[in-house]
């Protein structure tokens, strides 16, 4: 016990738990960093797909309609 009636052991366990919580605190916002690259990299990878099949009707429908017109 300190002279000012804190009993060290109990201080002691305040800053670990503490320490313990900011760790966590940290471990979450970088788990939260890589959820959030994940969800990025599906969101680009459906608007590329999206992009792509897009761009393959386009064609299509452009060859389709040059055709028609030749008949």
């Amino acid at each position: 016990m300190t002279s000012n009636g804190v009993n060290v052991d109990e201080t002691a366990e305040v800053s670990e738990i503490v320490q313990a919580s900011s760790g966590a605190q940290t471990n979450d916002e970088e788990d939260q960093e890589v959820d959030d690259a994940i969800i990025d990299k599906i969101i680009v990878d459906k608007v590329n797909a999206m992009r792509t099949s897009s761009l393959i009707l386009t064609t299509f429908f452009h060859n389709f309609w040059h055709l028609s017109m030749a008949i």
